[in-house]
């Protein structure tokens, strides 16, 4: 979401715009050019300083903040109105002297685009990249080797190394991609497409929903959301991972963290995405969980039991 903490006082009548949180690159912005009856190019250029305001154009603007008599003042004076008609007509501060925060935000206008969003991720998150690569080099369903799983991990039991890093670097790449074609919409849809890739990822419709565990996906994602948590989380696996040598545990203390590398690199929103993240990866780990207690998970170059046998033993890949 847009952080309210960040706002500074507006030093020209557009930058009020800016001071109230409204992202030239949002839903949010677009819905608020409609609804004020001006072009989103002609709101970027007021917000810019770079247009007049008019009249009309003002009130409507002040009308849909819902803002303080002060916040008026500024808006008008571009429009040459005077003091005396701006205080007759403006709303009122709501006790406690505050201005109402703006929810400029149609629903049934800003629906279709996160249901876009969504679906757009989930496609791109859908794509099998472990089971389509094997198959591509002859070695027959992933799904029938090792512990079943279209991962990294697993195509790496093939003995392919190469094919194992491309699998990695692809289903990461799911969840980067989404975003960053979401995020041309604004930050809510790059969250809600982050969330679709990695349902894509875990419940893909091309295999009947089963799909992977979402680590490298996760990971991708957050390299598109907030790239310094997708990098903290890469070093958590590898600390992790070269210590203790368990490539599920690795990944699952790196998603672990990731609410709260992103509460303190990134902002309340994402946080919560990273909770929800969290919760659909451990859950989708809860075989691995099991193992973990009971204190029989393989280490990394140990067999892991699953449906088939491995063609060469494992080693280390999220």
């Amino acid at each position: 979401m847009i952080r309210p903490d960040r706002a500074r006082r507006p030093s020209h009548p557009g930058e009020m715009l800016k001071g109230l949180y409204l992202e030239e690159r949002g839903i949010a912005f677009s819905l608020f050019a409609a609804a004020a009856g001006i072009s989103r190019k002609h709101l970027s250029a007021i917000v810019n300083g770079r247009a007049a305001v008019s009249a009309a154009t003002a009130l409507r603007i002040g009308r849909l903040l819902g803002t303080s008599p002060d916040v008026w003042l500024r808006l008008q004076a571009a429009a040459g109105r005077s003091a005396p008609a701006l205080r007759a007509i403006g709303p009122a501060t709501p006790s406690g002297g505050r201005a109402p925060m703006p929810d400029p935000i149609s629903w049934s206008h800003a629906a279709p685009y996160f249901l876009a969003a969504l679906a757009g991720g989930y496609l791109l998150g859908s794509i099998p990249w472990g089971v389509l690569l094997t198959r591509a080099a002859g070695l027959g369903d992933i799904r029938a080797i090792g512990s079943g799983n279209i991962g990294a991990t697993n195509v790496l039991r093939t003995g392919r190394k190469g094919l194992a890093a491309a699998t990695l670097i692809l289903d990461g790449l799911k969840g980067t991609v989404a975003v960053l074609l979401a995020r041309e919409f604004g930050p809510d849809c790059a969250v809600i497409a982050a969330l679709g890739a990695l349902l894509g990822h875990m419940f893909p419709v091309w295999l009947r929903f089963k799909g992977g565990k979402g680590v490298a996906t996760t990971i991708g994602l957050w390299f598109g959301l907030a790239w310094p948590v997708g990098l903290a989380m890469c070093g958590l696996w590898l600390a992790v991972a070269g210590l203790l040598r368990i490539s599920s545990l690795s990944a699952l203390v790196a998603v672990a963290a990731s609410p709260v590398l992103a509460w303190h690199l990134a902002d309340p929103q994402r946080a919560e995405l990273g909770i929800l993240v969290a919760v659909l990866v451990f859950v989708a780990h809860r075989s691995n969980i099991g193992r973990l207690l009971r204190g029989t998970e393989p280490r990394i170059g140990q067999k892991a039991p699953g449906p088939g046998a491995p063609a060469t033993p494992p080693s280390a890949a999220p």
